[in-house]
């Protein structure tokens, strides 16, 4: 699976900027138990039609889910739980992307290549 490659920046590309979001998760006690990172691009800097065709988000009423487990409590039906959260880490881009590196993660010798997606 292709991730991204450091490149020159094109000249006339729109390059997006890009930085870390650190999420912590605290056990009862308050303690950090486990750490998570996740590189994010600063989407408001990208122009439709250039950048991306279209947006997609899913969403779901309240009231379907509620229909839904009352279908599987009447039917006396087993639930399970999804998350739909991993959809988006496997999605292919129809589009080109050129991203800044993070700051402070700038691969050495290569600090004004960006990322191409």
């Amino acid at each position: 699976m292709r991730t991204w490659e450091l490149v020159e920046p094109p000249d006339g590309v729109n390059v997006v900027g890009s930085h870390f979001i650190l999420h912590y998760k605290h056990d009862a006690d308050g303690c950090i138990a486990s750490q998570k990172a996740q590189l994010v691009t600063q989407g408001f800097t990208q122009v439709e039609g250039i950048n991306y065709q279209e947006t997609f988000s899913p969403m779901v009423k309240l009231s379907a889910i509620h229909m839904i487990i009352a279908i599987a409590a009447c039917n006396d039906w087993e639930l399970e739980q999804t998350d739909i959260d991993g959809a988006y880490l496997n999605v292919t881009l129809s589009e080109t992307v050129y991203m800044h590196q993070p700051k402070g993660y700038e691969a050495t010798g290569k600090e004004n290549h960006v990322s191409l997606l």
